[in-house]
């Protein structure tokens, strides 16, 4: 029977979280390439980790909902989270993420009369 330690868990799960920073890095940047001009790697890796980190206090851990919180916090700075249209989303911890992004976009495209 294979026994895995909580150090080497930890050791695994940190290693999968700086392959997934280096991956979101690379999206970001190539998306965006003129707001990461003058960023070095290490700047939008850095980037990437901040915001990672913020998205988990809202519980935004699905690939596809930290994409979209990825963008507004480059759409609408990183810390668009303390907006007042954004922070009243996301702190409600009855709607789940994936609900959360969905809203989030909902006030953008509302806000631009869009809809």
């Amino acid at each position: 029977m294979l026994t895995i330690r909580a150090g080497q868990m930890a050791a695994f799960q940190a290693e999968m979280e700086r392959s997934v920073v280096i991956q979101f890095a690379h999206y970001i940047r190539t998306r965006y390439p003129d707001y990461f001009r003058e960023f070095t790697d290490a700047g939008v890796r850095d980037f990437v980790t901040k915001v990672f980190c913020t998205a988990r206090r809202f519980r935004v851990n699905r690939t596809l909902d930290f994409v979209v919180f990825l963008e507004f916090s480059v759409m609408y700075g990183p810390d668009f989270h303390e907006q007042t249209w954004a922070a009243r989303i996301l702190s409600r911890p009855d709607v789940d993420a994936y609900d959360k992004m969905s809203a989030l976009r909902l006030e953008v495209l509302q806000s631009l009369g869009e809809i």
